[in-house]
C-alpha cells in the first residue's frame, strides 16, 4: 500500500507557494488533493496518476514517502545541546567539606587529651564517627535520588502522549466512523520534555475487532505502518502531531467493530487506545 499525504494549507505552504504540478498531467497540485512522492527521486504525482498511468512505480521501485521534503516538517534537526550537571561535584565537595570538619574536630580532641578524662574523649570520638556515618549516609541517599531521578528524565526523554484521537476522512476528529471509510486518520496530543525540535520514527499497530494486526503490502514486519513526525518542543503547553491516514481508497478496509490502536518508538509502546467503526 503506497503512502498517501493529502495536501494541507498549513503544512504544505511551501509546494503551494511553488505553484508545483503534476508531472503527468501538468494539473497543479492544490489544497486537499491527495498525492504520492516517489521515495528516491522525491517527485510529487497525483494518486491517481501513481496508481493508473505510473502504476505504483517510479525510478523502478515503488516505495514512497510518508512526507513532503522540505515542506512537511519546517526547519531543520538542531543537534541535541548537552548540558554539564554539577550536583556530584556539589555532593562530592560537601563530602569533603564534612570530613575535614570531623577530623579537625578529631583532631583538637586529641591535643587536649591530657587535659580530658580518657572515657568522654572516647565518647566524643565515637558520637563523632556516628555523625559522619549519618552524613555519608544522607548523602548516599541524596546521589540515589538523583540517580532516580535522571532515570525518570531518560525514559521520558522525548515525548509524553496524552491522547489521541480519529478522524474519518475529511470530518471532524472524533466524530463517528463509519465502516465505508476510506482512510482513518489518527492525531496525537503530546508534550515533550526537550529543549529542541526532533524527528522521531513511529510504529504503529492496529488490530481489527477480531485481534489479528492490520497489514498492507508496504507494512513493516509485526506493524502495521511507519510514520516519521517532527515533534515540537514546549513544555507547558500540548501540542498535536497528525499521523497519516490508514485504509484504502475503495472504503472497504474496515468493519464493524471495536479496533485498537497501538503507538510504539524504539520497540516501546508510548500509548494504546481505542476506536469503534460503526
Amino acid at each position: 500500500m503506497s503512502n498517501t499525504i493529502i495536501i494541507n494549507r498549513k503544512k504544505h505552504t511551501s509546494i503551494l507557494a511553488d505553484h508545483r504540478v503534476d508531472p503527468v498531467t501538468k494539473k497543479l497540485l492544490k489544497v486537499g488533493d491527495e498525492v504520492c512522492v516517489c521515495a528516491v527521486c522525491k517527485t510529487v504525482y497525483l494518486h491517481e496518476v501513481w496508481e493508473n498511468t505510473k502504476r505504483g512505480q517510479c525510478c523502478k521501485q515503488t516505495k514512497t514517502l510518508a512526507y513532503i521534503p522540505n515542506t512537511e516538517y519546517g526547519k531543520k534537526e538542531i543537534p541535541t545541546v548537552i548540558t554539564k550537571s554539577y550536583i556530584n561535584h556539589f555532593i562530592v565537595s560537601t563530602l569533603i567539606a564534612l570530613l575535614f570538619f570531623s577530623l579537625t574536630i578529631y583532631w583538637y580532641s586529641t591535643y587536649n587529651s591530657e587535659h580530658i578524662q580518657k572515657e568522654t574523649a572516647y565518647l566524643e570520638v565515637f558520637s563523632l564517627k556516628q555523625e559522619n556515618q549519618k552524613t555519608q549516609n544522607y548523602i548516599q541517599n541524596l546521589v540515589d535520588k538523583n540517580s532516580d531521578l535522571q532515570d525518570l528524565i531518560e525514559s521520558n526523554k522525548t515525548i509524553i502522549v496524552s491522547n489521541i484521537s480519529f478522524q474519518q476522512d475529511n470530518k471532524a476528529y472524533g466524530s463517528k466512523i463509519y465502516s465505508n471509510v476510506k482512510y482513518v486518520y489518527p492525531r496525537i496530543t503530546y508534550l515533550s520534555p526537550l529543549y529542541y525540535e526532533k524527528e522521531l520514527k513511529f510504529k504503529i499497530k492496529i488490530f481489527k475487532p477480531d485481534g489479528t494486526l492490520m497489514l498492507g503490502t508496504s507494512s513493516p514486519m509485526g506493524y502495521s505502518y511507519i510514520y516519521k513526525g517532527r515533534i515540537n518542543t514546549n513544555k507547558r503547553s500540548y501540542k498535536y502531531l497528525f499521523l497519516n491516514g490508514w485504509g484504502n481508497k475503495n472504503g472497504n478496509a474496515y468493519e464493524k467493530g471495536i479496533y485498537t490502536f497501538e503507538l510504539w518508538l524504539d520497540e516501546k509502546r508510548l500509548h494504546s487506545t481505542k476506536f469503534q467503526v460503526h
